[in-house]
This record gives structure tokens, C-alpha cells and sequence, in this order.
């Protein structure tokens, strides 16, 4: 059947049209999928974050899992330190700290960044219920006296040394004390001490941050091993010279079965600062 003049008519006008919007609708498409620009990113600083974990006498001596902004960027054992760079962008940021493995006890904290090298210390505390924390000031500098002192004039001669000075009798050695033996665990800003009583065999454990003291009940010896006895369902603790024969330093084993490294300590300094910690 022949197709009518309108018919013929109509068919060339749409293949007129579509021939016609063809480019146009093929600039639409390459509009459409051109890419987008992306947003500037942020620029991010090195930042350092100091972690000191308090070391508990017996309970809640479990290692600590340190986040930032909810991720975490490693671990701390109990009675640690550690410091942990990470790349932050400037403004406030999450430092949380978690028992590790569990995500209770835990204890949370914020910091601001404002830029590169911005270093931040903490020291942590583990309970049963919760991980105290504790922003660490500044240490202040060591006391400049010696460049402070004026040099002396050609009248007056050298300033003597206040070392040099010391006699005999300021020297003289303490009263005799009833501990045998002393040890030390020196931290940035606290001291851990043992003082060993092998006559009563008893050990008086104490610290310089405020912790207390305790006195425990040990047998054995620093040579082959000075059991300490906390009487509590069986937690002890071990204490052995780190080489056989040299009492220089001291291998502390605790209840969990981490090893700390105690160095000698005169007994008399020792006994001064258990006075003084009560």
C-alpha cells in the first residue's frame, strides 16, 4: 500500500528533527558526565602524644588500648609509657584509652590541635570501673643556678663547690637501718620502691605518687628469688637479681607475669622518701 502525501510529509519532518537535535543532545550528555571538582583537602600536622600509665599496687593491672577519634594507634602495658605520633588536622580531637580487648573500663579525653609539632602528655590511672585521666604539665627546665652564679672576681677567688666542701662528719654514715636491701623503678614523674627486710622478711613497697605503701610478708632470697606474698587468694609477686651475683639490678616479676627492671637503691635515701610519702 502507497503512504499518503501527509504520511511521506510527517516522516521527513522527524528525520529533519532528529537529525537536528542529535549534536544537541549528545553536548548534553558530555556536560553531564563531566567530572566534578573536588574539594581542597585538609591539610594535616604531625602530632605527639605522650602516655603514662600509673602502676597499680595489685588490682586492675591490665594493659591499655589508646584511640584518637575513635580509632586506635596502639597499646600500652600497665605501669608504661609510650608516645604516639599521629597526623591529625587542626582543631579538637577524641583521646580515649580502653582495657585491652574490652571497651569497658575506658575513659575519654579531647585536645585541640593547632599545628605542626604539638606534642601532649597524659598519665593514666587503671580501676575496675573506669581509666582516670590526667593532663601532664610541662616538666620544668632544670634549674640554671650554674649559669646564673656571677663569675667571681680576682679579690674574692673561686666560688667553692658545695661537694668539695662537705667534711667527713657531714658525710657520716646513717644509723643503722633494719632493711638489707633496697630497689628503685625511676619514671618521668614517679619512683617505684622496694625495701627488703631479710630478718623479719618483709617487703615495704611504696611510691612518690601518692599511692601509700604497703608492707607484704616474702621467703626465699634476692639470689634465687624473694617471693612477696600481697595474701590475696595467691597473688605474689617475685623479685631476683636480673644477673647472678650482682645486685645492681633486679628482675620484678608481678601477679600477671610482666616483667620490671629495678635498679639498686641506697637504703637510707629510701627510707627517707618512705617517710616522707607516709
Amino acid at each position: 500500500m502507497k503512504k499518503s502525501r501527509a504520511a511521506r510529509v510527517l516522516s521527513v519532518a522527524f528525520l529533519a528533527a532528529c537529525l537536528v537535535g542529535a549534536p544537541l543532545l549528545s553536548a548534553c550528555s558530555d556536560e553531564s558526565a563531566a567530572p566534578e571538582e573536588k574539594a581542597p583537602t585538609e591539610p594535616t600536622y604531625a602530632v605527639q602524644i605522650f602516655i603514662d600509665c600509673e602502676q597499680n599496687l595489685i588490682f586492675s593491672k591490665y594493659d591499655v588500648d589508646v584511640m584518637v577519634d575513635g580509632v586506635e594507634v596502639g597499646n600500652i602495658e600497665h605501669g608504661g609509657e609510650a608516645t604516639f605520633e599521629v597526623e591529625l588536622t587542626r582543631g579538637q580531637h577524641e583521646l580515649g584509652f580502653e582495657e585491652e580487648g574490652r571497651t569497658d573500663p575506658d575513659g575519654k579525653t579531647s585536645f585541640v590541635v593547632e599545628g605542626e609539632g604539638d606534642a601532649f602528655a597524659y598519665r593514666i590511672r587503671c580501676t575496675s570501673d573506669q581509666i582516670e585521666i590526667e593532663s601532664i604539665e610541662d616538666e620544668p627546665e632544670e634549674q640554671e643556678t650554674a649559669a646564673e652564679q656571677p663569675e667571681p672576681s680576682a679579690e674574692e677567688g673561686p666560688v667553692p663547690d658545695p661537694q668539695e666542701e662537705a667534711t667527713p662528719e657531714a658525710e657520716a654514715a646513717p644509723e643503722s637501718s633494719k632493711y638489707e636491701y633496697a630497689c628503685v623503678k625511676r619514671g618521668p614523674s614517679y619512683d617505684l620502691y622496694y625495701l627488703i627486710d631479710l630478718d623479719e622478711m618483709t617487703a615495704t613497697y611504696f611510691g612518690t605518687n601518692e599511692s601509700g605503701s604497703m608492707v607484704m610478708p616474702c621467703t626465699g632470697d634476692l639470689e634465687g628469688g624473694l617471693t612477696i606474698d600481697y595474701g590475696d587468694e595467691g597473688f605474689v609477686e617475685r623479685l631476683q637479681y636480673k644477673q647472678p651475683g650482682d645486685d645492681s639490678v633486679v628482675i620484678l616479676t608481678d601477679g600477671s607475669g610482666f616483667d620490671w627492671e629495678f635498679e639498686k637503691a641506697d637504703v637510707a635515701e629510701a627510707e627517707a622518701v618512705l617517710e616522707s610519702v607516709g
